[in-house]
């Protein structure tokens, strides 16, 4: 019995592949495929397609249903996204695209980004990882000096425009209700607040109480309408107002 279930368990293990990582000379070599893949994909990008045009649902109808039982080879891995993925995407790096998000379009970028990935750095204090916490501080200040700002200016880099305009709002409203961080909006008596924002700006805020301006076709904000809004409204007084106009922009 007890060989027969030992049997039943080797045969298991053999027909799932090897478990565990891949070995060290392997991962070397898919690295260096990889590398290829990558390469080979920028040069060409100019000839894809910019977005796809098949109807929602095509690219899952091609994926297997079924969970996997065992691993692939990685050269079928890269051919299926070559099949598959890259063919259903909008290249957001595409020279014929200006919806710009420039994550890692050039190539220090994804140099950087690859460099990143074996460290799996979790930088959420100092003591997690320190290295981190001060290169982060001192390039934040070489952005600042490239921008030639005072020197009181510091900060962090934001990994989203959404986690940016969150502390935005919580920095304004400390600032328009103080110690409300420590006793709550009642504890400390704030009254309702309104965001004001360009009717150019992101829905980023809409989930609050909010009033948005018209742009005039030049795009200047009306700020006539803010101001007087803010007198009929005393009851509901403004705490942040973003000016965004003409592009594409985050409140």
């Amino acid at each position: 019995m007890r060989g027969s279930m030992q049997h039943r368990r080797e045969s298991r293990r053999a027909s799932h592949g090897q478990r565990g990582d891949t070995s060290p000379e392997e991962f070397r070599k898919q690295l260096h495929e990889l590398a290829d893949w990558i390469a080979n994909f920028r040069q060409n990008l100019g000839a894809l397609k910019v977005a796809p045009n098949e109807k929602p649902g095509a690219i899952l109808a091609a994926l297997p249903a079924k969970a996997p039982e065992a691993s692939e080879p990685f050269e079928t891995i890269l051919a299926d996204i070559d099949r598959l993925i890259v063919p259903g995407m909008v290249h957001w790096s595409h020279p014929m695209f200006f919806g710009y998000f420039g994550w890692t379009t050039t190539a220090p970028a994804i140099l950087g980004e690859i460099a990143t990935a074996p460290l799996n750095v979790n930088a959420m204090t100092w003591r997690t990882c320190p290295a981190a916490t001060e290169l982060e501080t001192l390039v934040v200040d070489w952005i600042r000096q490239w921008m030639d700002l005072p020197q009181e200016f510091g900060g962090v880099v934001y990994d989203t425009a959404s986690v940016g305009v969150m502390h935005a709002l919580a920095v304004a409203r400390e600032e328009a209700a103080p110690s409300v961080r420590k006793r709550g909006l009642i504890g400390a008596g704030a009254p309702i607040f309104r965001i004001y924002a360009s009717e150019q700006a992101r829905a980023k805020g809409r989930p609050l109480y909010e009033r948005r301006d018209g742009c005039s076709d030049s795009f200047d904000v009306q700020a006539h309408s803010f101001f007087y809004e803010q007198q009929r409204l005393r009851h509901v007084p403004p705490y942040i107002y973003s000016s965004d106009a003409g592009h594409r922009a985050d409140l």
